[in-house]
């Protein structure tokens, strides 16, 4: 019998790799654009880079945002069984893994929900937020995939780690012909 629910897993864990895969591409389109100084000169691609940016946040906040407003995608909803004890036990292995303090994960938890908030589901005109740090959002990524193959086995997971992910998506985008 199964401590999990499958459905919720296949969303849940596609949402946490999109993540992952358009983080990579922000990431990449950024320093592509900084190298060859077009930041301030392309505005194509830099609201392309911002799709990237903007959609890896709202990914990000429907595993790992508030799970009142994720009923489906939050990581929380993944247990049919020992609820109380599996979130414990993802809590505190988040804060280990991510070296972060309680207080240091909801207040970063918080900045990427207000970002979501007020520059991507939401727009307030007079925000000024910038893009948030996304190595906190990526750390929380891995730690997911490592904590959900302990929570699936027997099962098994067919995805090779986000590590190996990001290199291969990094790997497609420098080979492109476009940035050749």
């Amino acid at each position: 019998m199964r401590n999990y629910n499958d459905k919720i897993f296949q969303v849940q864990f596609r949402t946490v790799e999109r993540f992952v895969i358009h983080l990579t591409f922000y990431r990449e389109l950024w320093e592509c654009l900084d190298k060859n100084k077009l930041n301030n000169k392309s505005e194509f691609w830099a609201y392309t880079t911002d799709a990237h940016g903007y959609k890896a946040v709202i990914l990000w906040c429907m595993v790992f945002g508030n799970h009142g407003n994720n009923e489906q995608t939050h990581w929380k909803k993944l247990f049919t069984a020992d609820t109380k004890n599996q979130i414990e036990k993802f809590r505190s292995g988040l804060l280990e893994y991510t070296r972060l303090t309680e207080n240091e994960w909801k207040s970063y938890q918080k900045r990427m929900v207000a970002f979501r908030d007020k520059n991507t589901a939401h727009i307030e005109y007079d925000s000024r937020e910038i893009f948030p740090k996304f190595d906190t959002a990526l750390d929380v990524a891995n730690f997911y995939y490592k904590w959900v193959k302990k929570i699936i086995y027997p099962d098994g997971l067919d995805v090779p780690p986000f590590e190996k992910t990001i290199q291969s998506k990094k790997s497609d985008f420098k080979n492109s012909a476009l940035f050749k």
